[in-house]
């Protein structure tokens, strides 16, 4: 066969081949590239990280709020308004303390209880906080938006409290050779965060309520047992005979439903006396 009828031959070939789709590809089927997906969108972006927070610290003379930025970008100045109120300065980095001649508490703001209750109902209503950051060169950032609740920081503080002393719920104290004492003077004092004490005497059955008002003021309803004036503000205790007192079981309900762990308490028969 001439040189002229097999290139001839060959092209008739070719034709045949790209027209039927087969381009002289190998006989093994390949797998056809799987369309790709695309990427589904998140429903719920993550929430922005403010640069600033604050630390609340409740004292007899009103709240006091620490507020917390990082170390960079450098801070100069802070300013912070209150429930709509026009920020106000608390002071400059090179502020000094007129009494230590040190650097003055830039980032601390005191609120008094009548400052909270100027435009609230009550001073534990919650607040809400403008800060704007002032940075070097003059730049000011914000206002970033704080929620201030004095009940959840109030709340919170409880739990710390009687997670980290839970010794602390009562306590016995033996009261003359006759009378013993089982006192609650620490739930008392944190009675505004607390829905309910529910305790036992010599079992752990929780059988009886000590429940406290949301109003303030306002004594709480208890089982009292033969000692009526037991369990209210003047005496935080309750009144048991010695020889039959051994034990007691108390949890805690907390004014936002959540309970504590049951605290089981043995009364030491040879503690001094009260």
């Amino acid at each position: 066969m001439s040189v002229e009828r097999r290139a001839s031959r060959f092209v008739r070939v070719l034709a045949a081949a790209l027209l039927s789709g087969s381009a002289l590809a190998p006989s093994a089927t390949v797998a056809a590239s799987p369309t790709p997906v695309p990427a589904r969108s998140c429903p719920c972006p993550p929430k922005a990280v403010l640069p600033v927070a604050f630390r609340a610290m409740e004292s007899s003379w009103g709240w006091t709020l620490t507020l917390l930025t990082p170390p960079c970008p450098p801070v100069v100045e802070l300013r912070v308004g209150v429930d709509g109120k026009k920020p106000v300065s608390l002071g400059q980095e090179d502020t000094k303390d007129p009494l230590t001649h040190g650097r003055a508490a830039q980032h601390m703001l005191v609120l008094a209880p009548e400052e909270l209750a100027g435009k609230k109902i009550e001073a534990d209503d919650d607040h809400e906080l403008a800060v704007l950051i002032v940075r070097p060169g003059g730049r000011v950032d914000g206002p970033y938006s704080l929620h201030f609740s004095p009940r959840e920081e109030r709340l919170a503080a409880a739990k710390l409290q009687l997670d980290r002393s839970p010794r602390t719920y009562v306590s016995f104290a033996e009261h003359g050779s006759v009378y013993t004492w089982l006192g609650f003077h620490t739930l008392f004092g944190i009675r505004s965060s607390l829905r309910e004490v529910r305790y036992s005497v010599n079992d752990c059955a929780l059988g009886h309520r000590l429940v406290f008002s949301p109003k303030d003021g306002v004594e709480p309803t208890a089982d009292r047992g033969d000692e009526p004036t037991d369990l209210t503000f003047d005496r935080p205790f309750l009144t048991l005979l010695r020889e039959t007192t051994s034990s007691a079981c108390v949890q805690v309900v907390f004014a936002d439903g959540t309970k504590s762990e049951v605290f089981a308490l043995r009364r030491d028969a040879k503690a001094p006396l009260r």
